[in-house]
Formats: C-alpha cells, structure tokens, sequence
C-alpha cells in the first residue's frame, strides 16, 4: 500500500508540473504571438505606407513633372512659325531638310531628358524623327526594327483625327469647341509598339489659315523619367498594364531602369476588372523577394486606363528588428517556465500530494462497495470540501442504487405490458402515458408525438399549446435522434422529452413535465419506455391492419358469393326461357299457327338479347377494371344514339314499354364519344329508369346544350333512392336493395358502368332523387370542337 500510494502521489505530482508547465507555455506563446503578431502589422503597415507614398511621388512627379515638360514642348514646336512654313513646303526633299535644319538649330530643346520628337505631315507620313540619332534619315530609321512614333501611336492617332475635323479650323477664340472636341494635344501613358512604355504629347500643327498640315509628337520613355527621379523613388518603380492579359514592367535600378517585362499575377485580373483608381499588393518579385507596392491609375492619351503606376518596396527593409524580438521573448519565455517550475513543484508538495494521500484510502472504501462509512474530513479548505462532497456522493450512490433497482422493476412490469396488451393502439398510448407519468413522479404529466419529415404532431396526452411549447432547434433535435432537457423553473415545470425509434428511424417522441428534478436514471428508463412504446405500437397498428384486411377479405368474399349467385339466376332466366320456347316449338310445330310460331320467336330474340347485354355489360366490365378497354371515338349525334336505344328497349317488351318514354333531344348536338359505349351507357340509364319505375310511371329523357358539354337529363317517377345510399349508387355489385329477397332484378353492375365509362370519355355523371318521387341522373359529355365553334358562330 505504500508503494502504490508513494507511486500515486508522484504521478500527481507530475501532472501538477506538467500542467503548470503547459500552462506557463500556452501563456508564454500567446504573448509571443501578440507580440510577433503587432509587430509583423506594423511592419506590413510601414511597408505599404511606404509603398503608397513612393506611388504616389511617382505619380505625382509624372503629372506634375514630366506630363507639363512634354506637353510645353510638343506645344512650342507645333505653334513654331519656322515649323508650319517648313510643313507647308511642298517638296518632300526640302520639307525633310527644312525640318532638319530646324530641329539641328535647337528647335524643340526645352523637352524633358530622354525625350523624342517626330513630325508627321496631315497624311499621317513620319517627315522628321530624331528616334535613330543624328544623320539618319527618315525612311532609314523607319525600316528599322523596334518601335517608333507614327499613325499606330494613340495620341498621334487622336492628333490626325482632330486635326481633319472641319469643325476644329479657326482660331481658338472663334472655335466653340475647343477644349472639347478640339483639345490643345493629347497626352497620356502608352506602350510604343506594345514594348516601350513611355509618356507621349502630340499637337495638331495649323497653319496661318488654321488648316491642318501635320502632328508634333514628343515621347519620353518611362525608364529615362524613372532614372531621372530615381533619388525620390528609392525602389524600382513598376507599370502594370490593364486588359484581359495583364503584363508587369519592372524598372530595376541596378539595371538602369530598363524595363523587364514579365507576366502579372493572375489574381490582378479580376481586381483589374472593377476598374479600381488605386489599389494595393504583395508578392515575390524575382530574387528581391517580397515586396510591397500601391499601384495607381494613369491616363492614356484618350482618357482610358493604360496601366497602373507603382513603387516595389522590399519589406526586409523594414524587417530587420523582427529577429531581435524573436530572441528577447525566448529569454524571457525560458525564465518564466523555469520559475513557475519551482513554484509548483512546491507548492504541490506542501499543500496538495499530502491531504490526497489521506482521502486515498476513504475513495477506496467506496470503490471497492463499501458506503458504510464517510472519509474523514480534517480542514475546511478544498481538500476538506472535496471529502465533504465525497461523502454525499456516498448517499447519493446509494440512494441513486435503490432508484435503479426500483426503476428496473417498474420497466419490467411496463415493458410486459407493452408487449401483451391487445386492446387497441389508444389502449396502449394510455399505458405508456401513464408510465412515463410515474417516472417523472409527483404530479407529472406525459405526452405522445408522431414526427414526420422534421414536423411535430399531437399523438396522445398533448394540446396545441403544448406542441408550440417545443422551438424548432428542439423539434430537429428530437427527428435526428437526440434527448431535449429543460430545467424547471419557478412556475413552469420541467420538460425531459426523448425520441422514438423504430427500425433506427425517429417515428415519434414521448416528453415527460415535472416540477420534480429528473435524473440521468429517469432519462434511461423514459428512453427504454419510449423504445419499447414504439414497438409494441407499430405491432398493435400492424394487429389492427391485419384484422381490418381479413374483415375487407370476408367482404368482398361475400360480394364475390353475391355476383356469382345473382349472374347465375340473370343467366339462367333468358337460357330458361329459350330452351323452353325451343322445346314448345320443337314438339307442336306442326300445331301451332303462324302467328303464334312467330310470337315465340320474336320471345326467343328478346330473351337472346338480354342475354347478349349481360355478357356484354360483364364483358365491358372486365375490360374496364384491367384498363383494356379500347374506345374508337369519333362525332356521334347523341339525339340519334337515343333514340336508337330507345327503340332497342322497346324491343326488350312484347307488349311495349310498361312507362310513358318521353324523348326530349336538341337536334344536331354532335359529342366525342365511341358510339357503341354511349348506347351503352343510356340502354343502362334507361333501363335503370324503366325497372325502378312502376307501371304507367313516366321517364323522360332531355338534352341540351351546356357550355362545352351536351347536357343528358334521365329523369323517373319511380321510388327514388334514400339520400344516404346515393354516394353509393355508382358502386359495382351494389343496388339499393341489396338483399337476397330483393323485388328487382339486374346484377348491380348497370350504374357502376355508367361511371367507369363516362370517366372514360372525360364526361361526369351525377344523380339527384328524393324517395317516393323519382330520380335523375345528369351526364355532362364532351361536344365536338367543330359543334362548338358552330353554337358560337350562331350565338354571335
């Protein structure tokens, strides 16, 4: 025992310096990183104010600077009278050694360093350059390769377009335009030949009577601007240029500020995209590494967005004390680890490894199923609270194994109730509320939910103020799975609410709500109450289900007995009454008179043909319910159609119909109908009307005209049919009167064909009747397009 405690107290004492030393670490590196952090954004920072004031001296130099130089110049030179009478001069040998002789006598020298001048006739042809030096004539410096100023130059360009504008000629106090469509030049950023950045000023040239003879151009290239303020930039100055492929022109001083073209980050693009003024950047640039720089708008010579002017500013200039800081707060992290090292390791010996030793032996106890006794408590400080806290522990473990053991045996009875209940599933919804009631205690209250696609509904036990009790976090908790907890509070009671799984599938929740403080132990066995709920739920509905389709079974073996039954007595009454009719006319044909043979003949057709619309109807039937029936629709004139049933039916009686059959028909109402199934459909109506209508009773039969239907009214004044059996009446096999003792014949198969076939042909058939006074069914068929548009025609 010595050893294993000696053992445990100094593996305490050991996570006591570890943890220290952790904590020491963690404190020591987040100061380091607040301190590393500021410091790298001040550096950034000074880098990129850096950055954006060269820029912007930059910028402000070339506007300022270079852009008035070069524009005073060209000026100079295109109002130059000695220039306009040179340009006049017809002769291009003289014009070309005029020019020359000017420009040698210092003509154009106040430009700015590393400029060139070329003067272009109104034709937009090079007549003088100093791009090739001293000496070089034109032609010889245009044919050689590089590029030079000319037509293809955008201010020279801008310059012979104003220049040829009629409405630029005249003096600028007499032109309203000047300065607008006629400015004094044009001036801006371009590339030469889209290699040579450079800073061009071209001036329309006019003579005496303000025509235009020619363009005075003056360009400076970027690197002789950028070597001449190099003492203001300090760092290379770069040029950025604008379009779907941006490129990168580095002017590196250590190379004479010659331009080094490369391609620009792909990322520029689409900030280049929003056309900003301004913006800022940070990348490697080649072996100077990275760098800082604020890139600025310029303007080309027709107002546009060339490019964008900027200064790379190497941020290791300014990250040379980062290193020295790096090494101060190591120091100063190293000292702190080791003191708070020391701390610790005495403090954990005096104050903490020694009064654990002595709870040691009291946890043991309780460990090992001994909750007889208490651990000592010897002071009031935190190792005296922790024994104190031990020994309640001790009473609630051991109460918490009496509720255990009680809840064990309650779940027990409940869950073999669950299982054997037989009663129905609203039986069985009441026996798990009651159960979950018992678990919350005291006045609790329980409830049953059914969750389906995330969406809460009432089962049993639960209002709708309850169900808006649950927010929409707590309902998605519950669907995926989870437990909802809400503590009681000073008057509303707590809520412990837990899902119901079925095949690993949340079908449902039960919540429970008590004033009295629910334990995990409660949580356990609502839980395992709510499973086994689910189960014997879906078992008791399973039940109910099977039990209601065996009873549906028994029903329709009864209306498979009724058909069978009722198709052999219609059958066998017209066969019956031809095999007797035969057998009459076999034995006294040589005794019976010619009327009387003709009498039994035309019995025997009438017997023939009810027999053929039975077959026909069953037939008919049969097609209809396995979706095989075939319709050959086509213009049908339902007038026509009726008053061909009607005559069949009188057929059907040898001494004629028993009713007064009144036809009333519009003629000329054609429907879309498949003629023999809508003869079908009214012989069944008619002779519905006729069997349910006593003798010298009335049918009558109507059509009209309804919208974009025929309207067929089938009216009697038979017996009517009581309003409760009139959703009914469309059933198959069924009749009003049902009974085996029934009055009337007919299979209850008539109406049920009227509906399918009227669904068929996209028609609706109702009925209205009151008992006693007759019944009317109503069809509403489709009319023929044609018949349509003609009833339209003559209503217009």
């Amino acid at each position: 025992m010595a050893a294993t405690g000696q053992g445990w107290r100094s593996t305490l004492t050991t996570r006591l310096l570890i943890g220290g030393l952790v904590i020491t670490v963690a404190l020591v590196a987040t100061v380091s990183g607040f301190l590393l952090v500021s410091r790298a954004l001040q550096t950034d920072q000074a880098v990129q104010s850096e950055a954006s004031n060269r820029s912007a001296t930059g910028y402000q130099l070339l506007v300022h600077v270079t852009q008035p130089q070069t524009q005073f110049a060209a000026t100079a030179v295109a109002r130059s009278a000695a220039l306009q009478k040179a340009l006049a001069t017809s002769d291009a040998t003289a014009r070309a050694a005029a020019l020359a002789t000017l420009f040698g006598s210092g003509l154009g020298g106040a430009s700015s360093p590393g400029s060139r001048v070329a003067v272009l006739d109104s034709g937009g042809s090079p007549v003088y350059t100093d791009e090739c030096g001293a000496g070089q004539t034109v032609g010889s410096c245009e044919s050689q390769a590089g590029p030079h100023l000319g037509t293809a130059t955008a201010s020279v360009a801008l310059a012979i377009a104003e220049g040829r504008l009629v409405q630029c000629e005249g003096s600028a106090a007499a032109n309203r335009l000047a300065g607008k469509e006629c400015p004094p030049g044009y001036e801006g950023v371009e590339l030469i030949g889209n290699t040579l950045p450079a800073f061009d000023a071209a001036v329309v040239v006019r003579d005496s009577a303000h025509h235009f003879i020619g363009v005075v151009v003056y360009s400076t290239t970027l690197q002789a601007q950028f070597a001449r303020f190099g003492s203001a930039l300090l760092y290379t100055p770069a040029l950025l240029t604008n379009g779907n492929s941006p490129m990168l022109f580095r002017f590196d001083p250590a190379q004479n500020y010659s331009p080094a073209q490369g391609t620009a980050d792909p990322l520029w693009t689409s900030v280049l995209a929003h056309h900003p003024a301004s913006f800022s950047a940070k990348y490697l640039s080649g072996p100077g590494g990275s760098v800082a720089t604020s890139y600025i708008a310029v303007t080309a010579p027709d107002g546009s967005v060339p490019g964008y002017l900027g200064v790379e500013v190497p941020t290791a200039v300014f990250a040379g004390q980062t290193g020295a800081d790096e090494r101060t707060i190591l120091l100063i992290g190293v000292t702190a680890i080791v003191l708070v090292f020391l701390i610790i390791a005495a403090f954990a010996s005096r104050f903490v490894v020694r009064p654990i030793a002595r709870l040691e032996r009291g946890v043991r106890r309780i460990a090992g199923g001994d909750l007889s006794s208490d651990v000592p408590v010897t002071s009031n400080d935190e190792l005296g609270r922790l024994a104190r806290s031990v020994n309640q522990m001790r009473n609630q473990i051991a109460g918490y194994i009496g509720h255990l053991d009680s809840s064990i045996e309650r779940l027990e009875s409940v869950s073999h109730a669950l299982t054997a209940t037989g009663e129905g599933v609203e039986a069985l919804q009441r026996s798990v509320l009651a159960a979950a009631s018992a678990i919350g205690g005291g006045e609790a209250r329980a409830a049953l939910f059914t969750i389906d696609d995330g969406s809460l509904e009432a089962a049993a036990g639960a209002s709708l103020s309850v169900l808006a009790a649950f927010d929409t976090e707590e309902v998605a908790g519950l669907a995926r799975g989870e437990h909802i907890r809400r503590d009681a509070g000073d008057v509303s009671p707590g809520l412990l609410a837990v899902p119901m799984m079925y095949h690993a599938e949340v079908v449902g929740a039960l919540a429970v709500w008590s004033f009295d403080p629910l334990s995990e132990s409660d949580e356990r066995a609502l839980a395992a109450l709510a499973n086994n709920a689910s189960v014997a739920t879906e078992n008791t509905r399973l039940y109910e289900q099977e039990r209601h389709t065996v009873q549906r079974l028994r029903e329709l073996d009864i209306l498979k007995t009724n058909f069978l039954t009722t198709t052999q007595h219609e059958l066998r009454t017209p066969v019956l009454a031809i095999k007797g009719e035969i057998e009459l006319i076999t034995a006294a044909w040589q005794q019976l008179d010619e009327p009387t043979k003709l009498e039994l003949v035309r019995d025997m057709e009438i017997s023939a043909r009810l027999l053929g619309d039975i077959v026909e109807n069953i037939v008919v039937f049969s097609l209809l319910n396995s979706e095989a029936v075939t319709l050959r629709t086509e213009h049908v004139d339902a007038a026509a159609v009726i008053n061909v049933t009607a005559a069949q039916l009188r057929k059907n009686f040898r001494e004629g119909l028993p009713i007064e059959l009144a036809l009333n028909l519009a003629p000329n109402t054609f429907i879309v109908a498949d003629r023999e199934r809508f003869e079908q459909v009214m012989r069944a109506l008619l002779d519905n009307a006729i069997k349910f209508t006593p003798a010298d009773g009335h049918v009558s039969v109507t059509t009209r005209q309804v919208g974009t239907s025929c309207r067929v009214d089938v009216a009697d004044d038979g017996i009517g049919i009581d309003e409760r059996e009139l959703p009914t009446v469309f059933d198959h096999l069924r009749q009003v009167d049902g009974s085996r003792t029934r009055r009337y014949g007919g299979m209850g198969m008539g109406l049920a064909l009227v509906r399918r076939l009227s669904e068929a042909h996209d028609a609706e058939v109702s009925v209205t009747s009151t008992p006693g006074n007759g019944t009317c069914f109503t069809l509403h068929w489709p009319l023929a397009v044609e018949r349509r548009e003609d009833s339209a025609d003559k209503a217009s």
